[in-house]
């Protein structure tokens, strides 16, 4: 019984907020056959730390990128070859948000690029990407 006392009060304890996404965005024209998209998320404001970045882009994200990595089945039938509504936390408030997608098959082989820069604050923006 002194076990799941501790164990209910160790729970309780736990805070647990959760994050709500800033931005979203929609990629196009993404080669039928890559399996992944690597995005790359670079604010102006230097001073956030960064996370995540792969090491086979070239040249490598600056210090204070965050890099997300979505993955899918290569030749899946994504409908219009595009990747909708996928959902980000800005790094920072206020400045501006470099965005960059790039397409990956299973070997990193680049398969697509894409750019945008968007003023912040973002709150509820919703993006297109389209891939050359």
């Amino acid at each position: 019984m002194r076990k799941l006392m501790v164990i209910a009060a160790l729970c309780a304890s736990c805070s647990y907020t959760e994050e709500k996404a800033d931005i979203f965005l929609t990629v196009q024209t993404i080669s039928p056959d890559a399996d992944h998209l690597v995005v790359v998320l670079t604010p102006s404001d230097t001073s956030v730390a960064g996370k995540s970045c792969p090491s086979e882009l070239t040249p490598a994200p600056p210090a204070n990128a965050t890099c997300y990595r979505p993955s899918f089945q290569p030749q899946a039938l994504l409908p219009g070859n595009k990747l909708e509504d996928l959902a980000f936390v800005v790094p920072s408030t206020s400045g501006t948000l470099k965005i960059e997608v790039y397409a990956r098959d299973r070997n990193f082989n680049p398969l697509g690029f894409g750019t945008q820069t968007i003023n912040l604050p973002a709150v509820g923006s919703h993006l297109e990407i389209t891939l050359q």
